[in-house]
């Protein structure tokens, strides 16, 4: 996929054709890196901004 598809306005699943099982993955990486995400806010990540700022918030 290409880089520019990438922005922080870019939706998973509209954009990047994320499925919510990519987006489990997703959230298993944060965790992996020691990022917890509560589980009622999981289905707020909508956006690779929103992704940005959930890393920001939990790192």
């Amino acid at each position: 996929m290409p880089e520019e598809k990438f922005t922080p306005k870019a939706s998973f699943l509209d954009d990047l054709g994320v499925d919510s099982i990519r987006m489990v993955e997703l959230v298993l990486e944060f965790e992996r890196i020691g990022i917890k995400i509560p589980p009622e806010s999981v289905w707020d990540i909508q956006t690779v901004g929103d992704a940005y700022d959930f890393y920001l918030k939990y790192a």
